[in-house]
């Protein structure tokens, strides 16, 4: 009998963080991020790559993302909404 498969991903360093003050800083958003890696997660949603001038929370989405820990197995997304999102 085949059983499905079920994939669960993690959305709060992204999701969760965006209306957030004060606002977090690099290390402490990667080291949230450590945090649900090592309790078993491996689809996270890390960062928006949006405009800093709508979501200030995540002006720094390129560094979080340039500095999380490197696994095999890890799928790490940083949300686009849009192409002027990612250029601003």
């Amino acid at each position: 009998m085949h059983m499905p498969s079920v994939e669960i991903g993690e959305v709060s360093p992204r999701d969760g963080l965006q209306g957030e003050q004060p606002r977090l800083t690099i290390a402490e958003k990667v080291e949230l991020v450590g945090l649900a890696v090592a309790v078993g997660a491996r689809r996270i949603e890390a960062s928006s790559f949006v405009s800093p001038k709508r979501v200030p929370q995540m002006a720094d989405a390129e560094d979080v993302m340039r500095l999380l820990p490197k696994s095999v197995g890890m799928s790490y997304i940083g949300l686009a909404l849009n192409e002027r999102g990612v250029i601003e």
